[in-house]
């Protein structure tokens, strides 16, 4: 509701003020009230900006939702372990590299051998033959 200067400056005349003491009074009030005071239309806005504001409740809901995440810490912490288990891991695999050489370096005397006996066998049978 805006102030209604003239009525204000009339008020304070008939009261005994001199006109130009009135004026100047109505017109240094209605410059305090028109910076100073909140209109309805400033309540409304404000309103307005506090609907879209988060509640207590919203902020708890984030708060329960936040603390099921993932820290720094806890992923740091995830990081250092699972680099153990490649450590681990690569152990594992160079045993069984190893495992696998070794297996391959006796199938190879396996074989040498057998075919060495194969082959006196052979020559023996075929000696047996000439005899």
């Amino acid at each position: 509701m805006p102030l209604d200067t003239l009525a204000y400056a009339r008020t304070l005349e008939a009261a005994g003020l001199p006109r130009a003491q009135a004026e100047a009074h109505a017109q240094a009030l209605a410059d305090f009230v028109s910076t100073e005071l909140v209109t309805k239309a400033d309540l409304v806005r404000i309103e307005e900006r506090l609907a879209q504001c988060a509640t207590k409740a919203d902020l708890e809901a984030l708060r329960s939702q936040v603390g099921a995440c993932a820290t720094k810490t806890d992923l740091a912490t995830l990081r250092g372990e699972m680099l153990g288990m490649r450590g681990e891991l690569l152990s594992a695999l160079e045993r069984v590299y190893a495992d696998n050489a070794r297996l391959e370096t006796r199938l190879t005397r396996y074989v040498l051998v057998s075919s060495t006996i194969v082959g006196l066998i052979a020559a023996l049978g075929l000696a047996a033959k000439w005899l």
